[in-house]
């Protein structure tokens, strides 16, 4: 499932889709960037779908980004570069929704067990 269609795309002239990584399994981590016109916008990082079995917060960024798209230029959300990442671990999202519903970690496999849990391996 593509995170931003092409309407979107067409529609939304500062709006780009891009490969920010490549996960374990092969896939493809993207990001929606959409810049604002306004000088030294703010930038905003949201992300979304670090745990696999995190769905609500994958349709709550693909809701974002619909509904930045749709703000007008006057709105405070076309004031702000946006970076958007709808499914940080797309990995364990497709693994939750096709085999085991409660998987949070990725797919990566190590010495001591399958996967990583990656919001809970941040550096500190």
């Amino acid at each position: 499932m593509k995170l931003l269609s092409s309407w979107f795309l067409f529609a939304i002239s500062n709006a780009e889709e891009v490969v920010i990584g490549t996960t374990y399994e092969g896939r493809s981590i993207l990001a929606n960037k959409i810049t604002s016109e306004v000088p030294n916008a703010p930038h905003v990082v949201v992300e979304c779908g670090s745990q696999g079995n995190d769905w609500n917060s994958v349709a709550f960024c693909e809701s974002l980004v619909d509904y930045v798209e749709s703000s007008s230029e006057t709105s405070p959300l076309a004031q702000v570069q946006w970076t958007i990442i709808s499914k940080l671990n797309p990995d364990g999202y497709e693994y939750s929704k096709n085999s085991d519903s409660s998987w949070r970690k990725n797919r990566r496999l190590n010495e001591y067990c399958n996967g990583v849990n990656i919001a809970h391996n941040f550096v500190r």
